[in-house]
């Protein structure tokens, strides 16, 4: 007998013997009460109410910066733009000009916020870094590519700031010290100009085998993954896909570990692994470097678009899906931590919001084929691409 039907049972038992004596009441509710620690406790669902949408559609959006007064920075890297809306009143303009100069940028990719209201884009085309303040000014820039001393530079692709301005990145895989399927968190201090490592993924590495003058993919796609996600005071989440459960480590020292939570079992069927390939090749990036012996670099180049798609007969696949969708964790302005559900094709994004113990206190559930792009006060803000895959912007408030 299953532990939700044990319980069904015991429910039943307790109606029957209401009238009867104390003791036996006593232990049908003892019974009852096993049961309930043990199953997942009913949640609240969050309401998200759509307050204002972008009256254009994108071609590839990824992060939304709001900025204290209201106004949202975001960039288009397939339409190369960088631009300012206002939702309050519907206006928007951009910002810099295509180029290699100052105030210039040739793909601008994503945005994160910095300190003063300042915000970090990331210029793939340049392969650098931009800070640009609050008035729409252009200041420092940081190389993407940092020389090291020996071996290949190292990659401080944005994935997260903090509240500080430290840059959040994949450090690498198979480093000194990791096993073959881990990789490292980086934190980049502006300032200082350092890397310190802030937390071990477990991230299956991709198989290939080179077919041709093709490399074909064999493994790796939808095997659980770690994910994660940075708060505003450098705190780190990160979501352990073996158990569903999500780990804290602290800005302040020291770690909380969340229990595990159930979830629903999602199979990997062919329309499931042609989402894989359609979403992989949206969001494909890039990059052609070469080093040089003294770990410099020479003819760099990254850019998202334009990449081939992955053969899904050539890939070994896994019977179900890991529980969470890989690099889609984001934390909220309120601390709590957004995890985006792996779910069968046709069915609603369905998001798990956990606190900072790691338990699992809400779920929102989104329009269809839309995903979390950033955060505003009481406010979360969704792409949501449409039958032509272009992609829409909405500021939604939760209630």
């Amino acid at each position: 007998m299953s532990n939700q039907e044990s319980c069904s049972e015991n429910t039943a038992v307790f109606v029957r013997v209401a009238s009867k004596l104390v003791s036996a009441i006593t232990a049908s509710l003892l019974a009852l009460t096993s049961c309930s620690t043990s199953e997942t406790p009913t949640r609240d669902t969050l309401e998200l109410e759509l307050a204002a949408s972008f009256a254009e559609g994108l071609g590839y959006l990824s992060t939304v910066r709001e900025l204290s007064d209201g106004r949202v920075l975001f960039a288009d890297p397939l339409g190369q733009v960088l631009v300012v809306w206002n939702p309050e009143v519907g206006t928007a303009d951009t910002l810099g000009r295509m180029g290699s100069g100052p105030s210039e940028y040739r793909q601008p990719d994503a945005v994160f916020a910095l300190p003063a209201d300042s915000t970090l884009v990331v210029d793939l085309g340049n392969t650098r870094l931009i800070a640009v303040g609050p008035d729409g000014s252009f200041g420092e820039t940081i190389q993407i590519m940092r020389p090291q001393p020996e071996g290949f530079p190292m990659n401080i692709m944005p994935r997260f700031t903090d509240g500080r301005g430290r840059i959040y990145f994949y450090l690498s895989a198979n480093r000194r010290g990791a096993m073959a399927d881990s990789a490292f968190i980086g934190r980049f201090d502006r300032g200082s100009e350092t890397v310190d490592t802030v937390g071990v993924l477990r991230v299956p590495i991709p198989e290939f085998e080179r077919v041709g003058d093709n490399m074909i993919m064999t493994r790796g796609p939808l095997m659980p993954r770690d994910d994660w996600a940075v708060s505003l005071d450098g705190s780190l989440a990160i979501v352990r896909a073996m158990d569903y459960s999500v780990e804290w480590v602290l800005s302040t020292g020291g770690a909380v570990h969340g229990t595990p939570v159930d979830y629903t079992h999602v199979l990997v069927g062919l329309d499931e692994q042609e989402r894989w390939a359609d979403e992989a090749q949206a969001n494909m990036m890039q990059l052609t470097a070469v080093s040089s012996g003294s770990g410099g670099v020479s003819n760099v180049e990254m850019r998202r678009g334009g990449g081939s798609r992955w053969d899904v007969t050539a890939i070994q696949w896994p019977d179900e899906m890991p529980p969470v969708h890989e690099d889609r964790a984001k934390v909220s302005y309120d601390n709590n931590l957004w995890a985006e559900r792996n779910v069968s094709v046709g069915v609603d994004p369905v998001i798990d919001v956990f606190d900072t113990a790691g338990s699992r206190i809400f779920e929102a559930h989104l329009p269809p084929r839309s995903r979390v792009v950033g955060f505003g006060d009481g406010a979360v803000y969704l792409a949501t691409a449409d039958e032509f895959d272009l992609q829409w912007l909405g500021k939604y408030r939760i209630h």
